[in-house]
């Protein structure tokens, strides 16, 4: 398969990259089960209690009244993995407007999936416009009434990084988004397909809402989380305690960082750690 960048053309012919444009994995099929399991460790207990006492109020967490920020994960305390998928820690929060330590689970993969996500979209978007890499010429047919709409909106269409010039019933594509050939330059038909779809996706949305573009289309983003997920740390992958304290400090500089590239949680809270002030006398 012919390598598309124009300067890297006469030297690959092949790259093997995965195919996979959307986000299958399993592993948090279990994630709230594995969550349970792992809270029963910091239970607390009484000895000599009876079978039927009450639930400790600690872990009776309503998570509608926790506020967590970015102070919160540069100061969050590291105290080890668990099960090579979780990064276990105590962190600061405020429980309706009052300070409190919770003792939480990270998600290993979700935590670096987004750390990678935004990383990558700092590369890609320059907050207006997706930066764009020249390419050889790419053919693109299309109908009368696509071409009609390249041609009306082509200087919106070029905020995706898309360039063209018009011949016959086709159009010669001579700029692609950055984010479209991603960081291990994917192959030559994943590229085609991936511009096709962004180029019918953006007009399709012309015709609905008359020329307000989305400027995250959903042909782009599909990508950016492919790969921002595909290179994460993985469950099973160990983790120091110095590599988890630097991927809680890089999830602290981005914009969203308590949920990963696909919305999930990368944070659950298990249970609010007391404060115990005994006072004793000499």
């Amino acid at each position: 398969m012919s390598q598309i960048y124009k300067t890297r053309l006469q030297k690959q012919t092949n790259i093997s990259i995965s195919q996979i444009d959307y986000y299958e994995n399993i592993m948090y099929d279990k994630f709230a089960d594995d969550v349970v399991v792992k809270s029963k460790i910091f239970a607390p207990s009484i000895q000599n209690a009876e079978v039927n006492s009450r639930k400790s109020k600690n872990c009776d967490i309503r998570n509608d009244n926790l506020i967590f920020n970015a102070t919160s994960l540069r100061q969050a305390k590291i105290l080890g993995q668990i099960d090579r998928k979780f990064i276990a820690a105590t962190i600061n929060g405020k429980k309706t407007e009052v300070n409190v330590d919770f003792l939480v689970l990270f998600d290993q993969h979700a935590v670096d999936e987004r750390v990678n996500l935004e990383r990558n979209l700092a590369e890609y978007f320059n907050g207006e416009f997706w930066r764009s890499v020249e390419v050889d010429s790419i053919p693109l047919k299309l109908n009368e009434n696509e071409l009609l709409y390249l041609h009306n909106h082509k200087h919106k269409l070029s905020q995706f990084g898309l360039q063209w010039t018009f011949q016959e019933n086709k159009i010669l594509i001579n700029s692609i988004p950055k984010a479209i050939i991603g960081k291990n330059d994917r192959q030559e038909q994943i590229v085609l397909k991936a511009v096709h779809r962004l180029i019918l996706e953006q007009i399709d949305v012309i015709e609905t809402i008359g020329g307000n573009l989305n400027i995250f289309p959903k042909a782009i983003m599909d990508l950016v989380f492919s790969e921002a997920c595909r290179n994460a740390i993985k469950f099973g992958d160990n983790v120091s305690i110095s590599d988890c304290t630097t991927l809680l400090e890089s999830l602290s500089s981005c914009k969203t960082p308590f949920q990963c590239a696909h919305g999930r949680p990368v944070m659950a809270v298990l249970m609010e750690l007391p404060t115990n002030i005994r006072n004793y006398k000499v």
